[in-house]
C-alpha cells in the first residue's frame, strides 16, 4: 500500500501516537533524571537528607538569622547555613521558649564580646573618640581632649603604634585621628620616662 492510499485521519492518528510516544519518553527521561538528582540531593545540616522529593527544592545556603549593628551606617549580618528548604522555614516554629531564651543570651554574650574586643583596639578607640568630639564649644574641646588623651594613655605605648598603623594602613584617618594619636604616644613617652 502506498502512502498517497492510506487515509489522512489514519495518518494524523499515527502522527499523534508517535508524538504522544515521544512526550511520554522525554516525560519518562526527566523522570529519570529527577530522580538522579533528588538522589545526589545535598545533605541538611539539620536533618541530613532526610527531606524533600523529585523536583523539588533541595537544601542550599538559606539565611536563618542576621544581627544588626546600629548606627549611622548600620549593616545587618547574616547568618547562612545549608540546609533544607523546610528548615529554614519552619526553625523558629519548633524553638521553645527555653531555646529562644538560651539563644538571646548566646547572642548578646557574643556580640557583647565582639565589641568589647574590637573596642579595645586603639585603632577603633582612636576612631570614636575623634567622632565624638564637640563643636564649637571652647571648654568642651578642651575637657574632650584631656579626657582623649587619658583614655588613649591606657594603652600601651606598642599598641598604640600599632594603632597608628592600622590607621595608616586602612586610611581611616579623615577624623583626626593621627594627630591625636601621635599626642597620645608623645604623652605616653613623657609618661614612661617619668617612671
Amino acid at each position: 500500500m502506498k502512502l498517497k492510499d492510506i487515509p489522512t485521519s489514519l495518518l494524523e492518528k499515527e502522527l499523534e501516537r508517535r508524538r504522544e510516544e515521544e512526550r511520554r519518553e522525554e516525560e519518562r527521561k526527566r523522570r529519570k533524571i529527577q530522580w538522579e538528582e533528588f538522589l545526589r540531593r545535598p545533605e541538611c545540616q539539620v536533618i541530613g537528607r532526610a527531606y524533600g522529593y523529585p523536583g523539588g527544592e533541595y537544601a542550599r545556603d538559606y539565611t536563618l538569622a542576621t544581627v544588626s549593628i546600629k548606627g549611622n551606617m548600620g549593616t545587618t549580618y547574616e547568618v547562612k547555613m545549608k540546609v533544607a528548604p523546610t528548615v529554614e522555614t519552619y526553625l523558629h516554629n519548633s524553638l521553645t521558649e527555653e531555646d529562644i531564651q538560651e539563644f538571646t543570651q548566646k547572642l548578646n554574650s557574643l556580640v557583647e564580646e565582639f565589641i568589647k574586643e574590637k573596642c579595645s583596639d586603639p585603632a577603633v578607640v582612636t576612631t570614636l573618640i575623634c567622632l565624638s568630639k564637640p563643636y564649637n564649644h571652647k571648654e568642651a574641646i578642651e575637657e574632650w581632649h584631656k579626657e582623649a588623651i587619658n583614655r588613649l594613655c591606657q594603652f600601651s605605648l606598642e599598641e598604640l603604634e600599632a594603632g597608628k598603623e592600622e590607621l595608616e594602613r586602612n586610611w581611616d584617618t579623615a577624623h583626626g585621628q593621627i594627630d591625636l594619636i601621635n599626642e597620645a604616644m608623645k604623652a605616653k613617652r613623657d609618661e614612661l620616662s617619668k617612671v
